[in-house]
């Protein structure tokens, strides 16, 4: 809806959605929810791994402490094949506090984990309908808009915290290893396309993207990710940045060069050379040349 459509149309949307609550959106740590659904669960599937907290009759459910076998669980299941559909109530499946605590826990432990799912959803579709804020013929007025709205600090400070490589330790119940926790990919390529079209704004927007302290240092920990749309991107964001679309920018594309290759980008782009991805390779090519070009080794 919002896609190359009319300007007052897009600062409608975002004045009803509220700057507040979109920053409140972007601002979440998604390596947080991810790890928040990673323990749910593995509560939901082990019977003897949860937590305390309150049903939804607001009793407090002693889940610390390992449950009944999965066996008795499994046989209150099967007394349902036995008994006629007429005669059935939850009485009959769940006749004392115990077994109606498993079935509180198993439904509170889906429903949480799909929230945090949820969660990371509605977060990376903001990011998307950001990013399409900022598309078309009067893009550049729509990225003042936006850093006039949100911040313009906040807002980039934002999106390179939520680039920002970390991870959480997520213990497994079924062993005694660990998984760690990324970004999920889903996040990164959302926030690397929003980038992308700020990289292609007027030349003042580009020198602010490229000078930030942080924003440029987080997405270069990306070029070598498994994803082939995220590696993609990270080159993309390299080719606006210092593509020059009017000579009037030369020096300010030179300047915007030298920046990335202090930057390491000249070696993280030297290592997508042979990258397997034809696409990824291509535009690597031209990174490389304009890069090279504007700021020589």
């Amino acid at each position: 809806m919002v896609y190359d459509t009319a300007n007052d149309i897009r600062m409608n949307i975002i004045e009803t959605l509220g700057p507040k609550w979109i920053m409140e959106v972007i601002s979440q740590d998604p390596v947080r929810a991810v790890a928040g659904r990673g323990v749910e669960e593995e509560a939901d599937q082990s019977p003897g791994f949860a937590m305390g907290r309150s049903n939804s009759a607001g009793e407090q459910v002693d889940i610390l402490n390992p449950m009944e076998d999965a066996a008795e669980w499994d046989e209150d299941l099967k007394m349902t094949d036995t008994m006629p559909p007429s005669k059935m109530s939850l009485d009959m499946f769940l006749p004392d506090a115990r077994r109606r605590r498993k079935l509180v826990l198993h439904g509170t432990l889906a429903q949480t984990t799909q929230s945090r799912q949820d969660d990371i959803a509605v977060q990376e579709q903001t990011f998307d309908l950001l990013r399409n804020m900022i598309c078309g013929r009067d893009a550049p007025e729509m990225i003042e808009y936006l850093f006039r709205e949100l911040g313009q600090n906040e807002f980039l400070d934002t999106i390179a915290d939520t680039l920002r490589p970390r991870t959480i330790q997520l213990p497994h119940r079924r062993d005694s290893s660990s998984r760690s926790l990324h970004v999920p990919n889903e996040i990164i390529n959302a926030a690397a396309a929003l980038i992308i079209h700020l990289a292609a704004g007027h030349p003042r927007h580009r020198r602010i993207v490229t000078f930030h302290r942080e924003l440029l240092r987080s997405l270069g920990n990306y070029f070598n990710h498994s994803h082939k749309d995220i590696r993609s991107n990270c080159v993309w964001v390299v080719i606006n940045l210092i593509y020059e679309e009017d000579q009037s920018d030369h020096e300010g594309c030179r300047e915007r060069a030298v920046r990335l290759r202090s930057l390491g980008f000249a070696e993280r782009l030297a290592s997508l050379e042979d990258d397997t991805e034809l696409d990824t390779r291509e535009r690597t090519k031209t990174a490389l040349h304009l890069l090279n070009k504007l700021s020589p080794a």
